[in-house]
């Protein structure tokens, strides 16, 4: 999603529809853009083979350095379940979403 104004539009029909959805969003795998300090962000990768990104990105999830770096990053990995409770908690204690 390279267009930043399509995720705009996306944000509008999720927020539409009452579909809970992470404050902040991150295109792809790539060292260093994980690196922001975010709160909750989704991080899209479509790991595979045949496309060279795709293989990248595998490779990518699959490295045994990448425990180590977000475990170093503080950085901890949610299910959509965990987003859900996390923005119900937050709406409670603030009244706003995440």
């Amino acid at each position: 999603m390279s267009d930043p104004s399509l995720y705009d539009e996306f944000k509008k029909i999720l927020d539409e529809n009452d579909i809970i959805y992470p404050p902040y969003f991150i295109e792809g795998w790539y060292w260093g853009n994980i690196d922001e300090p975010y709160t909750i962000a989704e991080l899209m990768t479509h790991p595979g083979y045949g496309e060279l990104w795709r293989e990248y990105e595998l490779s990518a999830s699959c490295d045994p350095k990448l425990k180590a770096y977000l475990r170093e990053k503080n950085i901890q990995l949610i299910t959509y379940t965990d987003l859900i409770n996390e923005v119900k908690s937050s709406k409670n204690t603030s009244g706003t979403n995440v």
